[in-house]
């Protein structure tokens, strides 16, 4: 939610060009060209006769200097008053735009837009779009910065963009605007950040705390939370937010937590029974385990504050939950260490049947990885990457056949559902945690925030180290 301290603050800021159209509470917009989704022109129309300047006198003879400098004085007004009249005529018709946007869409972009505007002056610095784009985890190229800053500034000199000049630019790139094909695509992860609701936990916040050896029954890795200097510990599984933007059937992005890096097989997971549930490695017979069957070739890892319920049986399966976080595949190219948390873009899932227990695997990619602007639903990963979905099928079906186990099946025909399906999978598991919260059935103890203690840095991380903790030299 934007506050409303935010959003009025940049209404302020362009109230001046609706006051006088003011009319029982409503803002009567003046005829002018309307928009279409079929529009000629990349940017809203500015009628001509806002950028016309009539001198208030014939422009007088050159040999006369102090009737020249009078002139001028006065062509120097006529400039600045014809600006604010085409300045005003585009504010005027980025409201029939903004027809286009739900109340949502233009709150957030006001409250995004504020941010950027450092000086409090209702403009932020056409300099500062690359490092935007860059923030919002789609960066641009110099050619695409270039291009962006062009459309932006193409009325307006300055060197500053005003937030109706960024209403513009959005619409033209998001909402079926002309410019839309040729930005839709990379554009796609930057329009969910803009309608993130803001949310006082901070993932980049987090910070780690490792014990013991690894691959030993002693190992664990910590979750702290820092705030200011000091730290307070916190549960990987109930305290990190599932949902990093949007909430429910609107949730766009979500919070992963990496249990097991690609090309390894370290089975690490969250530790559901220990307090604050640290990750450490699955234990079978006093013995640490490893996946047999081969390494992962995917990160592999947990949505937080999910739980499939074993009292709940999934009618798409027909099995109960498998008393566990909802499992997360993520198929991006980059290695991700034990413990980080990643936003990543929902893709699909798949209903897997392990032991006669239901256990989704949610197909996901981080919003960061090169690959993340081609994939946003399950059919696309089909197309960019043909072969991964069945090879992650066929690992799943077959890992424990190496130990002596007949092969998993799948619900739903082993179809990969695709992202709208596995949105509400996620949502369902999210219920029944907070139903598992709410009943105190957990198989951990409530969390309970500890005291806080200072900074170390000699004992917390912000990153693991990725070469130490994937070291292989262990694996059997």
């Amino acid at each position: 939610m934007v506050s409303s301290t935010s959003t009025a603050k940049t209404t302020i800021s362009t109230k001046k060009s609706t006051s006088s159209h003011e009319n029982n509470g409503a803002t009567n917009i003046p005829s002018l060209t309307s928009p279409t989704e079929n529009a000629s022109s990349d940017l809203l129309h500015v009628p001509s006769s806002s950028l016309s300047m009539t001198p208030s006198s014939p422009i007088v003879s050159l040999d006369d200097p102090k009737a020249l400098k009078s002139q001028i004085q006065r062509l120097r007004k006529d400039l600045l008053f014809a600006q604010a009249n085409m300045r005003e005529e585009i504010l005027r018709e980025s409201r029939l735009f903004e027809n286009r946007l739900t109340k949502t869409e233009r709150e957030a972009i006001e409250s995004v837009f504020q941010k950027y505007d450092k000086d409090n002056d209702g403009e932020i610095s056409i300099g500062e779009l690359g490092n935007f784009f860059k923030a919002l985890g789609e960066p641009l190229t110099e050619d695409e910065t270039h291009e962006a800053m062009e459309l932006m500034s193409r009325t307006n000199t300055s060197g500053k963009i005003q937030l109706a000049d960024f209403i513009n630019f959005w619409i033209a790139t998001h909402k079926n605007g002309s410019r839309n094909s040729a930005f839709i695509q990379k554009f796609k992860m930057a329009n969910s950040v803009l309608l993130k609701a803001e949310n006082e936990f901070n993932i980049n916040n987090i910070r780690f705390h490792r014990s013991g050896d690894e691959f030993s029954l002693d190992y664990r890795v910590h979750f702290y939370y820092m705030e200011g200097q000091e730290l307070r510990r916190i549960s990987a599984w109930h305290d990190i937010p599932l949902y990093n933007t949007g909430y429910g059937e609107n949730a766009t992005i979500f919070n992963y937590v990496n249990e097991i890096p690609k090309y390894t097989r370290a089975k690490y997971e969250i530790a559901t029974r220990e307090s604050y549930n640290p990750i450490k490695q699955d234990v079978r017979n006093g013995r640490v385990r490893f996946y047999q069957h081969g390494d992962l070739c995917w990160n592999y890892g947990m949505f937080p504050q999910t739980f499939e319920d074993p009292s709940h049986v999934s009618p798409e399966t027909g099995c109960p939950g498998d008393n566990d976080p909802i499992d997360v595949i993520e198929i991006g190219a980059r290695q991700i260490p034990v413990g980080a948390v990643v936003p990543v873009k929902l893709l699909g899932v798949i209903a897997l049947i392990d032991d006669g227990e239901t256990d989704w695997k949610n197909i996901a990619i981080s919003v960061n990885d090169p690959m993340a602007h081609l994939l946003n639903n399950i059919d696309d990963v089909d197309r960019e990457l043909p072969g991964l979905l069945n090879a992650i099928r066929e690992y799943f079906r077959k890992y424990k056949v190496c130990t002596g186990k007949e092969e998993n099946s799948y619900g739903l025909d082993g179809r990969a559902m695709d992202r709208k399906f596995a949105v509400k999978v996620v949502f369902d598991t999210h219920m029944q945690w907070k139903k598992l919260r709410e009943t105190q059935r957990a198989p951990t103890p409530v969390f309970t925030p500890q005291p806080k203690q200072k900074h170390d840095d000699t004992v917390f991380e912000k990153e693991i180290d990725t070469k130490e903790s994937l070291r292989q030299g262990a694996i059997q």
